[in-house]
């Protein structure tokens, strides 16, 4: 699935690598933090709950992150998401491509 955005890739990648941003971006979220070293972000749902999700690859050249979700409410196993935020080819837009396996 991909999304194209009327924004510059390099900001767009920040704002979506930035583990606390999340609350910001999605609905369902009400408040993210980083426990340890920043790998582990618990996410709180609004009406209650809280997905844990790990950091499992950053390549900051390729703007590419991946996560997977290690606890919570949703009934997923073995679940590896990645994000990555590429460019229009005239670099008027960010284009994020998400993928998901299971």
């Amino acid at each position: 699935m991909s999304t194209e955005l009327n924004a510059l890739a390099n900001q767009e990648c920040k704002l979506i690598g930035g583990l606390e941003a999340m609350p910001s971006r999605h609905p369902a979220a009400e408040e993210s933090h980083t426990e340890g070293e920043g790998a582990v972000r618990p996410l709180s749902l609004v009406g209650g709950g809280t997905i844990v999700k790990r950091l499992e690859r950053v390549e900051i050249k390729e703007r590419v992150y991946s996560y997977s979700i290690v606890d919570g409410p949703i009934p997923v196993s073995d679940q590896v998401a990645t994000i990555k935020v590429g460019e229009k080819g005239d670099g008027t837009a960010a284009v994020i491509e998400r993928s998901s396996e299971f």
